[in-house]
């Protein structure tokens, strides 16, 4: 359990089965509260909340302090209220614990709201914006003096939505794909276009869920200028564009956008992770990132329905997974959200002639499951406990560089032609 003490109060909450809740979890904790001592400090009652409140504001830099974060705004979207105790009713302790002859326990338990759509825990802050999602269960003792502060502790505990997809059914989905054709000269000279075609596969869910496999794929279809017929004997003639060849000439990440809005003022930041699902690595023997799979297709001479002309293509397919472990589920309140974008860029020579492809409104999701057992305080976790709850707490303290090798997984799609296949959309 984790304690917090203060002036005679203290307060326990129960994670004996996990750090970390969800909707429709009972939080449990005890109250303890030192009788004799809230006698002589004038304290007449002690309630209890359970609160949910986001903070946000943006990080001034001070001439001799540096970056602090001052949070110009706080929103509460969550408040339930239970009475602990009033002390002049408790005039002998209820029960003795441990060398402290006046403590009195006292349990308290709150129910998170099932129906309705709350934020996960999260905390950022940057050179120039904070934000916060708080979860916290707020003890009080009223003195009888009005002018004198009551006594209030604030005891955290860590709040994540439930996975709405059933495990292990993103590897198994169907996959959707993104698209996008570019139209390039090798340089300013030439008349004629050549084009390239990118397309990324990735499941067909509501949300992409943390701590599991997700296999996706990239293509890219490679189409020269129009050529003359004496150039459909000689892939030679075949110069630009060339399609990636290797793995680490693509470049695959994931973008954050963290959004803050605070007195009217809206302000963004966008954190970049690279080399996702392997992309852009250039050592082949590095074990921190899942296997890729590649097919490279031969060139291909696609003569011309309304001239003698033609054009040679060539497609190259790559396979990989990856996982989002330590990421934050994407959420959106009036004050505060974090959305994911995923970004492809291949580099071509020429100038102006880089592919760049980017993947908007896709969600990422907790990856954590409704517990099996009724009443469960909080999530189920995997065999992997111990990892798991270190990833928790690396995701909501927003350290999103860790990386496990022991915990990736190579995952590679069967093998399907049509992708190799021009695309006639």
């Amino acid at each position: 359990m984790a304690t917090y003490e203060k002036k005679g109060i203290a307060v326990e909450i129960d994670s004996s089965v996990s750090n970390v809740w969800g909707p429709g979890s009972t939080v449990k904790a005890v109250v303890k509260v030192d009788i004799p001592r809230m006698l002589r400090d004038g304290i007449e009652e002690v309630y209890a909340e359970l609160v949910g409140l986001v903070k946000c504001g943006f990080v001034e830099s001070g001439r001799f302090t540096g970056p602090v974060a001052s949070y110009q705004e706080t929103q509460t979207f969550l408040n339930l209220k239970t009475n602990v105790c009033k002390v002049q009713d408790t005039a002998s302790p209820a029960k003795e614990i441990g060398t402290l002859p006046a403590i009195s326990s006292f349990p308290i338990s709150f129910v998170i709201p099932e129906h309705r759509t709350l934020p996960p825990s999260f905390s950022y802050s940057d050179y120039h914006i904070a934000g916060q999602v708080q979860y916290f269960i707020k003890v009080v003792a009223i003195k009888s003096a009005w002018y004198k502060p009551n006594v209030e502790i604030r005891t955290p505990f860590k709040f994540l939505p439930w996975e709405s997809s059933e495990p292990g059914t993103v590897s198994l989905a169907q996959q959707r794909s993104f698209r996008k054709e570019s139209r390039m000269r090798r340089n300013a000279i030439f008349r004629d276009e050549a084009k390239v075609e990118a397309e990324i596969y990735l499941p067909d869910v509501e949300a992409l869920p943390a701590f599991q496999p997700i296999p996706f794929s990239i293509r890219i279809r490679c189409v020269s200028k129009p050529l003359p017929q004496a150039s459909s004997s000689s892939p030679s003639t075949f110069t630009f564009p060339i399609p990636p060849l290797s793995s680490d000439r693509i470049q695959f990440e994931l973008q954050e956008h963290i959004s803050v809005q605070s007195r009217g003022d809206r302000r963004s930041s966008t954190k970049k992770y690279p080399h996702l699902g392997g992309f852009g690595v250039q050592s082949s023997d590095d074990q921190m990132h899942p296997v890729i799979r590649s097919e490279i297709g031969d060139p291909i001479w696609e003569q011309s329905d309304k001239s003698a002309e033609g054009r040679w293509s060539q497609t190259v397919l790559y396979h990989s997974s990856f996982r989002l472990n330590g990421w934050p589920p994407s959420f959106s309140t009036a004050m505060l959200g974090v959305q994911y974008t995923f970004e492809l860029g291949v580099p071509f020579p020429g100038l102006g002639n880089d592919l760049k492809m980017k993947v908007e409104g896709l969600a990422i999701s907790s990856g954590l499951f409704r517990p099996s057992t009724s009443g469960a305080a909080a999530f189920e976790l995997p065999p992997c406990a111990a990892l798991y709850q270190l990833l928790i707490r690396s995701a909501l303290s927003h350290r999103y560089n860790f990386y496990f090798s022991t915990y990736w997984e190579a995952v590679a799609p069967t093998t399907d032609n049509s992708l190799m296949e021009d695309s006639k959309s």
